[in-house]
């Protein structure tokens, strides 16, 4: 449980950290860790050798006698407790005078309860390794790294898209790049691949239809609206989405109109996100003044019919709902309403 270093002609011991902690926010890279030292162990070490524990199962006290335990035929001993093992400060603080030299502890344990004493001393006396949330830069390159052991690669443009659709959670993330690489095949994945395979639910959705709308193309938001229905998206959920899309359009357009460029100052202006901006500002532009109020005149026509009667749509048959929407969709992927 000892190191030493010589500094002149001094030998200074220093103590080593008795366990390792696992903690943080970011619970995707904290298991994938937890499964890399474990599979570590076991393939070296053997399963005779690594014991597991659920902290709402076991006790400090448990453990003083499962830690001091020796290897068997084996250089090295994992013992992973899955939590904070009920019991007191003072059991905590004998692990160290117990634990046999060869035998690995580690706890994990996401969120951590800093108010328990019992806590805050084992922060103090384990190594800590802190997992914290991917965000920005730092996601997207994740992203490209767990592409290439995957065995596949991901254009830049690709990556942004999916992130977009998906979120930040690295769980969904990386199961979706994960079929994205069988599906690309021996190609690159790119954007027609993520519009291709991956569907979101809820807010999300709207990027699908933006990303289309941006592009001016009709045919591509029309079938990748037949998909989501197909995948049992509700149609009115969906008009929803489109009416907060057309709101956010407005006020992204009155903030350009002021000379607004930068989609940052655009997204400040008009109170929306920066993804929002920076995807609502070339549909703004294209359509220009005419063609957004022609649009806010029709969606509010049919929004008010469905409203007060004029429309009929209902759960079991929304097919007058589905008219309104393909109607409203081609208004946004022309130059000028029709």
């Amino acid at each position: 449980m000892f190191s030493g270093y010589c500094t002149g002609g001094t030998i200074i011991h220093l103590r080593m950290p008795p366990f390792t902690l696992f903690t943080g926010e970011n619970t995707f890279a904290l298991r994938e860790e937890w499964r890399r030292w474990t599979h570590t162990f076991r393939s070296k070490h053997g399963e005779e050798n690594f014991s597991v524990f659920d902290a709402a199962d076991t006790s400090f006290r448990q453990l003083l006698d499962d830690v001091a335990i020796a290897p068997f035929i084996a250089e090295k001993r994992l013992v992973a407790v899955r939590g904070i093992p009920k019991g007191t400060t003072e059991e905590l603080e004998r692990l160290p005078a117990v634990i046999h030299p060869d035998v690995v502890l580690l706890f994990a344990e996401a969120k951590l309860d800093r108010r328990l004493g019992v806590v805050k001393r084992l922060v103090a006396m384990a190594e800590v390794k802190q997992f914290m949330r991917l965000s920005g830069e730092a996601l997207l390159a994740w992203m490209q790294v767990y592409t290439s052991t995957a065995g596949g690669t991901l254009t830049p443009g690709a990556a942004q898209l999916l992130k977009e659709l998906v979120g930040e959670d690295q769980m969904l993330l990386a199961r979706e790049l994960e079929k994205l690489v069988l599906f690309a095949g021996v190609d690159s994945v790119q954007e027609q691949h993520v519009r291709a395979l991956v569907f979101c639910t809820g807010e999300r959705q709207v990027w699908g239809l933006l990303d289309f709308i941006g592009q001016n193309d009709a045919a591509g938001a029309f079938a990748y609206l037949t998909r989501l229905l197909e995948q049992g998206e509700s149609p009115f959920g969906l008009w929803n989405i489109f009416l907060w899309m057309v709101t956010s359009l407005v006020t992204v357009a009155a903030a350009a109109e002021r000379g607004v460029v930068q989609p940052s100052h655009v997204a400040k202006q008009a109170g929306v996100s920066f993804g929002s901006a920076r995807t609502l500002l070339p549909i703004a532009r294209r359509l220009g003044r005419d063609g957004i109020r022609e649009l806010v005149r029709r969606v509010t026509e049919f929004d008010l019919g469905l409203k007060t009667g004029i429309y009929h749509a209902s759960d079991g048959d929304a097919g007058e709902l589905l008219v309104l929407l393909d109607r409203s969709l081609l208004a946004c992927c022309v130059p000028t309403a029709r």
